[in-house]
């Protein structure tokens, strides 16, 4: 019949062997072990062992072995799973000490372990007490040989079955229990496909919640643990059962909190194990703290250590991000940098070595730490100081979350014009627990939405001053006018533009009104403003000069193009342009900035018309909306135009995109063309025929009475 290895090792000590047959210990061997019969022992085992899941406890008297079961996984290919049984018995040291001994006993697989207690058996059977011996030598390659036999089938009475299926774990059985297979049984049942543990004849266990099924060596053992049980109910949730090497997280975090130089293991340590699910945060944030995180934060302790451990506690649990930097105390009022801020860039400096496998926790954090910003449970300036300080591991982030934020309101800005918005929020980067707000005020826009200005303050220090404009209109109805100009250097005459479908204006001080006044009404009416104020008069024309703001400006020379944003098109779809000779698209795309021109001013031209028609019911944006959306239904072909980011806000940052939405207005235009010309042209030049003809048929669609209407209109 086929044998089973069943190999062994033992606590390493250097042993005393006494007249009289018995021995003493005169010291371990630490980190060793001893009667190998393996050139060492496997690794994963040697980590269970580590992390303290076969630690018992022996009395001094104590005349019976403690026996302890346990299933080892594998986290590699390179190992097989383990079957293991130790084999716990008390002896003395040098010092007359008591102290625990260990026989380890296991083979590979992991539906084993009845196996060696089958063996065990047969042991004791033949007068071998299979327990700690120093004298009892093993060679390395000479395991003990078992004859491998039928399970025992071992079926638990429906009572019994009925108790351990309402036993919280661990499961405590009865102390009349002395069959180690029963035990084992118990155990796989309560374990439900999970590794097994059970400790049999125990009288003190170091970590109880490592086990599923506890045998207490008497009644006063049964007790004790049944106390230990009630407060492991009560303070964690977590499955008990899981192999977690806890040692090596715990030197992985000691090790990158000692200022040393960082080991790569030690990343790897607790990268893999978050993505393998190995740990949760609700884990490491029991670890941490029991190595003093939330006493730190409590009691303002700022030595190194700490701050290291709390920055290694804001990397690793993203959630915590915003209590770290509340702690850090950035406050940028000027005054003499603190020392906690420097000691966590140093740290954080030494970690962007790994900061590709750092990467999904890093936007991880960067992304909550940017939602709570609105709720002020982070401040813009600790916030800034995270993306833009150097050696910072979220400085590299701060481009992308510029980015994200463009999508989004470029998408919310189309959304608008196709009367979608808030249909298909899942396509916001930022989802509508950022965005909700915001559109549910593009939608009225009755008053300031004062709920944005920590975006305004934030993209102003970043910078992005497009990004900033756009949160300040959002978030006070104007611009500043220094964000204002450095925003928008093209414009130096013009007091309002459009950015994400949101026209924005700057603040107008005293001396804009009087360019403006000038403007509009020459400089003799100013000079007379001017007279009259020195006179103590200007309180008269106060009501006049309060009508001059930002809406109503019209400057009369043509505004210069605003900035490009970047990925402004991100959602145009790449659809196959409606074939035009190759010429003629040449041309179309060389004379499509004057297309783009000559659309924006048929939009200010109707715009105006809607006004001055309707002043008192529509708003200035509402008007300029609903004059894009009748260009687009009345040019459009088969494909879905996109105004914003191609006729307004060129697009440079993908050219590819770019190009097919201009391709896609071009052939619009051609077929628009072809519908009343004898040839379409796919291009649009000012004051000629399709130009007039647009304006025309916008007008029709939206019933505007155009005061002045284009002769070449009747031609069509």
């Amino acid at each position: 019949m086929e044998n089973i290895e069943i190999h062994e090792f033992s606590t390493g000590i250097i042993p005393e062997i006494l007249p009289d047959g018995k021995w003493i210990s005169r010291g371990f061997k630490v980190g060793e072990y001893m009667n190998l019969t393996l050139p060492k022992v496997p690794h994963f085992l040697g980590r269970a062992i580590a992390n303290k899941g076969f630690e018992v406890g022996k009395n001094r008297n104590s005349q019976e072995p403690t026996f302890v079961g346990r299933v080892v996984l594998s986290m590699s290919q390179e190992e097989p799973d383990y079957s293991v049984v130790a084999v716990v018995t008390s002896g003395q040291d040098e010092y007359g000490r008591s102290t625990a001994f260990y026989r380890y006993f296991f083979c590979a697989g992991k539906d084993n372990i009845w196996q060696i207690l089958d063996w065990i058996k047969t042991q004791q059977q033949e007068g071998i007490n299979p327990i700690f011996n120093p004298s009892e030598t093993k060679e390395i390659g000479k395991p003990n040989q078992h004859q491998v036999t039928s399970k025992p089938e071992i079926n638990l009475p429906t009572d019994w079955q009925n108790w351990l299926n309402i036993q919280t774990l661990p499961a405590i059985v009865p102390t009349e229990l002395s069959d180690l297979q029963i035990i084992n049984k118990m155990a796989e049942v309560k374990a439900n496909g999970h590794p097994i543990s059970w400790v049999y004849n125990v009288e003190t266990v170091e970590r109880p919640e490592q086990f599923i099924i506890i045998h207490p060596a008497n009644a006063e053992v049964a007790a004790s643990l049944a106390e230990i049980q009630k407060k492991i109910m009560k303070n964690s949730s977590t499955n008990i059962s899981n192999n977690i090497d806890e040692a090596a997280i715990e030197t992985a975090i000691k090790g990158l909190i000692s200022g040393s130089k960082i080991k790569q293991e030690w990343i790897e340590n607790l990268i893999v194990k978050l993505q393998t699910g190995q740990v949760t945060s609700e884990y490491l944030n029991n670890l941490f703290d029991n190595l003093g995180a939330s006493n730190a934060v409590q009691q303002g302790n700022a030595n190194a250590q700490m701050v290291r451990l709390l920055t290694l506690r804001a990397i690793f649990i993203p959630e915590t991000l915003p209590e770290y930097l509340h702690w850090l105390n950035i406050n940028g009022d000027g005054k003499k940098e603190d020392e906690k801020p420097k000691i966590s860039l140093q740290l954080q400096s030494q970690l962007r070595n790994y900061q590709n496998l750092l990467e999904p926790l890093i936007l991880g954090g960067s992304d909550r730490a940017f939602s709570q910003i609105l709720g002020k449970k982070i401040s813009v300036t600790a916030y800034c100081w995270l993306l833009k300080s150097q050696g910072s591991l979220w400085s590299k982030y701060s481009q992308k979350i510029k980015q994200q934020v463009r999508h989004d309101l470029e998408y919310l800005a189309n959304s608008l014009l196709n009367k979608s918005l808030g249909q298909e929020t899942d396509k916001l980067v930022y989802g509508n627990a950022i965005w909700k707000k915001l559109i549910s005020w593009l939608k009225s826009r009755r008053y300031p939405c004062n709920y944005y200005q920590p975006f305004a303050d934030l993209f102003s220090q970043l910078p992005d001053y497009e990004l900033a404009a756009y949160f300040h209109q959002v978030s006070n109805g104007k611009v500043p006018k220094e964000i204002f100009t450095t925003a928008f250097p093209k414009l130096k005459s013009t007091y309002e533009t459009i950015i994400f479908g949101l026209t924005v204006h700057q603040e107008l001080a005293f001396s804009d009104h009087i360019t403006i006044l000038i403007k509009k009404y020459g400089r003799p009416v100013a000079v007379t403003v001017l007279i009259m104020l020195s006179h103590g008069l200007f309180f008269a024309l106060g009501y006049q000069v309060g009508k001059f703001n930002s809406e109503n400006i019209t400057d009369g020379e043509s505004l210069e193009e605003p900035l490009a944003s970047e990925e402004i098109l991100t959602d145009v779809e790449t659809t196959t342009v409606i074939k035009i000779s190759t010429e003629k698209m040449e041309r179309a795309i060389d004379k499509f900035p004057t297309t783009s021109s000559v659309i924006q001013e048929i939009v200010r031209e109707l715009e105006a018309e809607i006004l001055a028609q309707n002043s008192t019911l529509v708003t200035t944006e509402e008007a300029r909306l609903e004059i894009i959306q009748a260009i687009n239904k009345i040019i459009e072909n088969d494909v879905k135009l996109q105004y914003f980011g191609v006729i307004e806000d060129e697009f440079l940052g993908d050219s590819l995109k770019y190009m097919e939405a201009k391709k896609q207005w071009i052939a619009a235009i051609y077929f628009y063309q072809k519908n009343f010309f004898s040839d379409g042209f796919g291009y649009i030049e000012p004051n000629k025929k399709t130009a007039d003809k647009l304006k025309c048929d916008v007008a029709d669609l939206l019933e505007i009475e155009l005061q002045i209407r284009p002769r070449r209109c009747a031609d069509s």
